[in-house]
């Protein structure tokens, strides 16, 4: 890891105040990380607080990447601004395993587990290979922020990551970054 990327892994993170999406959402990489499971990435003796990388991200998805990009794991993670009052659904599709987290404020530890993708989904954006990658029905307010946390952990082959919901009298759709915005380095 560079001299600049070590600064930067080392900082603090802090939730941003502001609650309206400012077009992205954070994404955290671990590399070389062993194992398909969620779980492989949280007992990494580098995670949370070393991320090999940082990007902020415009959707809430990354790209299905070919074989060549293996043993890595991720963290998504910012703040949700819902565009109306009412009930959400959410998905979570995933090559090999993810989980979606989401917390009633915009309070990081008071996330909870509302969706997960267990095993590999088998094609990008498949939402129903198996009833966990759906939520039950999620009330949130317009105009507020709640935290949002993803993690994600491919094994080898290709991979994929997406994260949808269905607004009130909407349909499906990946969450952009127009609802989103990045939980903030520290300075």
């Amino acid at each position: 890891v560079a001299a600049a990327d070590a600064a930067v892994t080392t900082q603090l993170m802090r939730p941003i105040t502001n609650h309206f999406g400012s077009g992205s959402i954070l994404r955290e990489t671990w590399l070389a990380v062993r194992g398909m499971k969620v779980q492989d990435l949280t007992a990494s003796a580098n995670f949370p607080d070393r991320p090999n990388e940082r990007a902020l991200l415009p959707i809430f998805e990354t790209p299905m990447a070919g074989p060549g990009v293996d043993l890595y794991g991720a963290r998504f993670r910012g703040y949700l601004h819902p565009p109306l009052t009412g009930s959400y659904t959410f998905w979570i599709a995933a090559d090999d395993s993810a989980e979606l987290w989401l917390s009633p404020d915009d309070q990081p530890e008071n996330k909870r587990r509302i969706c997960q993708a267990a095993e590999w989904s088998l094609s990008f954006r498949n939402w129903w290979h198996d009833s966990e990658q759906e939520s039950s029905p999620i009330y949130l307010e317009a105009g507020r922020g709640y935290y949002i946390e993803a993690l994600h952990k491919e094994g080898g082959g290709g991979d994929f990551f997406s994260v949808a919901w269905q607004p009130p009298g909407s349909d499906l759709e990946v969450i952009t970054g127009a609802d989103l915005s990045p939980f903030q380095p520290s300075k």
